[in-house]
């Protein structure tokens, strides 16, 4: 391994080129980071899943919401609430031709989402309610 010597009047410090490259590369990628949290969970009816992606401002959240029964038209308009840390709903909400409903958002200064967090799902559709906690993968 190469080094760079510096002679100093207390003596020598001997820095390794290579151990500079990594240290800088580490710097680099720890300051420009992602941190993304995956959540999951289901019930009798439905499974869902939230990605959460932070960076050092501002939080983005991507939710599905999948009905696990065979008939996807009988569900109809339905609602859900998202409780966690910075809570989200729908109303009048809709399901794919797969029964799935995909949404997302994002904030920035809001609180953030850690993989502690307790995320609670409750969906109401057809005279229905469900409600299962979503736990981080």
């Amino acid at each position: 391994m190469e080094s760079i010597e510096y002679d100093l009047k207390e003596g020598r410090i001997i820095l390794y080129k290579q151990f500079i490259v990594w240290l800088g590369l580490i710097v680099l990628l720890t300051a420009c980071g992602t941190n993304v949290l995956t959540f999951s969970g289901e019930g009798e009816h439905w499974s869902a899943k939230l990605i959460v992606s932070q960076t050092d401002k501002r939080q983005e959240e991507d939710f599905t919401l999948h009905y696990l029964g065979d008939d996807t038209e009988s569900v109809g308009e339905f609602s859900y609430v998202v409780e966690s840390v910075g809570s989200f709903s729908g109303n009048g909400a809709t399901l794919n031709e797969s029964g799935v409903l995909t949404s997302g958002g994002s904030c920035g200064g809001c609180a953030f989402t850690s993989e502690h967090t307790e995320i609670i799902v409750t969906i109401e559709w057809n005279g229905q309610t469900e409600t299962f906690q979503l736990e981080n993968e």
